[in-house]
Formats: C-alpha cells, sequence, structure tokens
C-alpha cells in the first residue's frame, strides 16, 4: 500500500519528468506589414523594449509557432535580454504562413532571470502572430 511519501515521491518524478509548460505566455505579434527588422510586440509592447519574463527557474525552448495573413520567407529570432540583446533560438520559414516547430536536441535553455522577445529578419511578414513552448521546473 501506498503511503503520503510514497506518493509525493512520485508526484515529483512525474513534475521532472514532464516540466511544468510556461505556455501560452509567450506570444508575440504585430499586425499589417511586418519588415524586415521589426520586433514583434507583446500587449502592444514591443519586445525590444519590454520582454515577457520567464517563469520557470530552470527551462528549455522546445517549440516555435507562427501563424500569418500570407505565406512569405523570413527567420524569426526568440532573443533574451536585458541588453545586450542574445539569441536564444531561430528558425527559417520558407514560403508559408503557418507552422509548429520542434527545435533540435540541445535545446536553448532560458532562466528566470531573462526576459524574452522576438524578431523578423531577413525577410518580412504579414499580420503575425508567433510564439514559443518552454518547458522547465519553477
Amino acid at each position: 500500500m501506498l503511503d503520503c511519501t510514497d506518493i509525493a515521491i512520485v508526484e515529483e518524478l512525474i513534475r521532472q519528468r514532464t516540466g511544468v509548460s510556461a505556455s501560452p505566455g509567450y506570444i508575440w505579434s504585430r499586425s499589417g506589414n511586418v519588415p524586415d527588422g521589426t520586433f514583434l510586440q507583446s500587449e502592444g509592447n514591443p519586445s525590444n523594449l519590454v520582454g515577457l519574463p520567464v517563469q520557470v527557474s530552470t527551462g528549455v525552448i522546445r517549440v516555435i509557432f507562427y501563424d500569418q495573413e500570407i505565406s512569405s520567407s523570413f527567420d524569426l529570432v526568440i532573443f533574451k535580454h536585458p541588453s545586450p540583446f542574445t539569441e536564444v533560438a531561430r528558425i527559417t520559414v520558407v514560403n508559408d504562413n503557418s507552422g509548429v516547430i520542434e527545435l533540435p536536441f540541445p535545446y536553448p535553455s532560458v532562466t528566470n532571470a531573462d526576459r524574452l522577445g522576438c524578431k523578423i529578419e531577413n525577410g518580412s511578414a504579414k499580420s503575425m502572430n508567433a510564439g514559443c513552448l518552454i518547458q522547465g521546473t519553477i
């Protein structure tokens, strides 16, 4: 028979194995034309000025997703600040309007000291939504 200690151990093992999802809190967007070099926004704030704080103490970015009005080609860059900005992850989109990209191992790491932003480079987009899924521990 299991007692409280056994159940607590099992819960902790599951928590360590599955992690804590910080998504869907990491979403950036920009309406209209989004030219090369544009920082996406969150709640109307440009992500180069106000980043989204990471809510896990040790985490990894597992997935980047995007959706836009038309198909186009660009790089979607996730970066962390404070300045100087440090690139954390980059995906290249080629003539597509929507996708979910699982990043290769080893996954980019982030901590609760980081604030994340998102930028379009090497191309353009139209009415862009983008985000990432972070897995980690509190």
